[in-house]
């Protein structure tokens, strides 16, 4: 804590060169600076590798947020043997049924689907299921499915599904007319139960993050998520799973059964281990929803993006 003694312009230049010496001599130390000086002066600072502040509680939250993700990357460090299990071949555009296949061969719980190209097909398709299904247009270059119409619900029989398919692509050749969709994606409605949000991403600071949150169409309203550096054990999981505010919802509310916990921490954990086994050629990865109920989680939607060739 240097009062005003760094914001000299006689003494507070002496003094960087004397910690530039200090720091040199000893780089596995921290140091973080409290200091009353000009903002071209905190600047010098700064440029210089000392990260400066004008609050002291600041300055202590920073130094306790990067003890909390050295502890995460030494944990994460010890766990690196155990991903190599979950390493894919990443180096194209993903469509929602390669999405899911990836990641159900990673261990992550997905919805079984049927794809079909036409009406006549969606008509065969539908004898497979016993019940409502879900249709959702099917092409890698459209991510958000619901903005051109793409997707319905709830439907049952092979005329009803036929009609379906007629005006998802209908929808989708309004909205996207640059683009030639046939193929549709059929999968059998889900049971009730707490739609939650799993996923994960190569942050260019911290690197493999996993996330788990509130999902479905709740995600971006209430943005009730945590996250940790990937991979990640179960004891984590479930520690990330107890940080939400929805941890609740899961226990079951009013007579509801609660939900399958550990089948949920399970997947977290395959999430993790998958995204920090494929960093080199993933960007992002998202389950939305994952649905969990007493028996079990299931994701019914995922996208998966990957970097560009020549990205870092």
């Amino acid at each position: 804590f240097w009062t005003s003694v760094a914001g000299s312009p006689i003494l507070g230049p002496r003094l960087l060169a004397y910690l530039k010496e200090t720091m040199a001599a000893y780089p596995e130390r921290l140091f973080l600076h409290v200091m009353l000086a000009s903002a071209e002066m905190r600047e010098a600072y700064e440029s210089a590798g000392f990260p400066t502040f004008h609050d002291p509680s600041k300055a202590v939250q920073a130094l306790a947020a990067m003890v909390w993700f050295g502890k995460s990357f030494a944990q994460s460090k010890e766990k690196a043997s155990t991903i190599m299990s979950s390493k894919r071949a990443i180096s194209r555009k993903f469509d929602e049924q390669d999405a899911k296949q990836l990641l159900a061969s990673a261990g992550i719980p997905m919805v079984a689907d049927a794809t079909a190209s036409s009406a006549d097909a969606v008509r065969e398709a539908m004898a497979a299921f016993d019940g409502p299904v879900a249709m959702k247009i099917l092409s890698q270059d459209i991510l958000h499915k619901s903005d051109v119409g793409g997707v319905m619900l709830h439907i049952s029989g092979p005329d009803e599904a036929a009609k379906a398919y007629d005006q998802i692509i209908d929808n989708v050749r309004r909205h996207r007319p640059d683009l030639n969709v046939q193929s549709v994606l059929i999968s059998p409605m889900a049971g009730p139960g707490v739609d939650m949000i799993l996923g994960g991403k190569m942050d260019p600071i911290f690197g493999p993050i996993v996330m788990v949150g509130l999902g479905g169409i709740h995600a971006e309203l209430f943005q009730d998520v945590a996250f940790r550096h990937a991979p990640i054990d179960a004891d984590e999981a479930t520690a990330m799973i107890d940080q939400l505010k929805a941890r609740a919802l899961l226990d079951g509310m009013r007579g509801e059964e609660a939900c399958d916990i550990k089948q949920l921490a399970d997947a977290i954990v395959a999430m993790g281990q998958f995204v920090a086994a494929n960093t080199d050629g993933l960007l992002s990865v998202e389950v939305n929803p994952i649905r969990v109920s007493a028996r079990g989680c299931v994701g019914l939607d995922a996208l998966i993006e990957v970097k560009e060739i020549g990205d870092e």
